[in-house]
């Protein structure tokens, strides 16, 4: 995703060995979603990614379910870090809350 705006509600995700959800902009808003069986082949990774530009304001990601969220076998990286909602390089200007994570390695990362 990228702009400024946008609305993604109500969508199914699943089964994706990297990151499920990334871009950027601003006055986003994501809701009612279910994520889940994603980040699986991967270390330092999101299933919904964001990072690297403070001017990224109001968005909100509400009321989505994030399941398991991990690698399915041992990867080389000696630590797993599958994680649900990541914010990478002291990301902010997003709201995140009333999401159910489960089976996840890492919930939240501000990285």
């Amino acid at each position: 995703f990228r702009g400024v705006g946008m609305y993604v509600a109500n969508n199914t995700i699943s089964q994706g060995p990297h990151t499920a959800i990334t871009g950027r902009g601003a006055e986003h808003l994501f809701e009612y979603n279910t994520i889940s069986n994603v980040s699986y082949e991967c270390t330092d990774t999101g299933a919904f990614y964001v990072g690297r530009s403070w001017a990224q304001r109001g968005n909100v990601v509400r009321f989505n379910v994030f399941d398991t969220i991990q690698a399915k076998e041992k990867l080389a990286q000696l630590t797993n870090s599958q994680v649900a909602f990541y914010l990478d390089d002291q990301m902010s200007g997003w709201d995140f809350y009333g999401n159910t994570i489960r089976n996840s390695n890492t919930g939240i990362l501000i990285g």
